[in-house]
């Protein structure tokens, strides 16, 4: 399923938490360097600022690349980069693979940059070849997302996953079901509620520790789609931009989202309080300065 080799990848989980408890003061040094010594984690993963320059750099070499491939079909460009695109995803789909079986990259910013360019390609053939709509393209977004998601546990790309399935049921109750738009909002809460507590399930399974980052990422997307679908402000500028309905300033059930959006803060510090949850105190920290803003503005 995952593309990077496990046991490396357990390893590294022992890495993390090690290192954690060396800095909490739970641990020696010598003891973290045993540790270290004991479980080795195989991987090319450079530091922050090399992953950075590779990702820029790999980037630009996939755009002279793709350019360089293009120019014997110059005369026939009109009709054939769409399956030119289509065909460079797939090289780019094989390098990348290549470089994460062979030569161990792993969050390296090459695989990062292959993996991000093959599913632009790949979601921009298929989409120009079908002439898709904004459902259409939701779907398809959502489709490449997740395997990308499963197959290489990206964080970043586990967000667009969620974020595609919050915009298929946008446009799907906005332009194919016939309901009232008015519940939109209520619809997607539901939907981000309903996410956030099966990434809390999926968490606990043993078999996915792998994508644990994953599922903690898009906790934290949920809990903010969640308030952000019932924030008075966002809902209505939504409104105003693609449905007309407040042009005269009201808001339907708008004494609701105001409660929603002064409670829903509140209501997650209090949780992460009492649970100490982390990712609800400091969600909910965040969420208070939406809150004024909204309140101000």
């Amino acid at each position: 399923m995952i593309a990077y080799n496990k046991t490396s990848l357990h390893n590294e989980r022992i890495q993390e938490q090690s290192t954690t408890a060396f800095e909490n003061n739970f641990i020696s040094k010598e003891e973290l360097q045993h540790i270290k010594l004991k479980y080795p984690v195989q991987f090319y993963t450079p530091n922050i600022f090399i992953r950075i320059g590779l990702f820029i750099l790999t980037g630009i070499i996939l755009s002279f690349s793709f350019s360089l491939f293009s120019m014997p079909f110059l005369g026939s460009f009109e009709n054939a980069w769409k399956g030119l695109m289509l065909f460079f995803a797939l090289v780019t789909y094989a390098v990348l693979e290549f470089i994460v079986q062979s030569n161990k990259h792993y969050k390296s910013g090459v695989d990062d940059a292959l993996l991000w360019n093959f599913a632009g390609m790949l979601f921009g053939s298929i989409s120009l070849m079908l002439d898709a709509g904004a459902l259409t393209n939701s779907l398809l977004i959502f489709l490449i997302s997740l395997f990308c998601s499963i197959r290489f546990a990206d964080r970043i790309m586990s967000v667009v996953v969620f974020l595609s399935f919050l915009a298929i049921l946008f446009f799907l109750f906005t332009d194919h079901l016939g309901i009232s738009k008015a519940i939109i909002p209520f619809v997607l809460m539901a939907a981000s509620a309903a996410v956030y507590y099966l990434m809390q399930s999926l968490e606990k399974k043993e078999g996915l520790k792998n994508y644990v980052h994953c599922f903690t990422i898009i906790s934290i997307a949920s809990l903010l789609s969640f308030y952000a679908a019932g924030n008075y402000y966002v809902v209505r500028e939504v409104n105003n931009a693609m449905f007309h309905l407040t042009g005269d300033g009201s808001l339907p059930f708008g004494w609701m989202f105001w409660i929603l959006t002064v409670l829903v803060p509140i209501l997650y510090i209090a949780r992460g309080i009492q649970k100490k949850d982390a990712i609800f105190l400091r969600v909910g920290l965040l969420l208070i300065a939406a809150m004024i803003f909204t309140i101000r503005y």
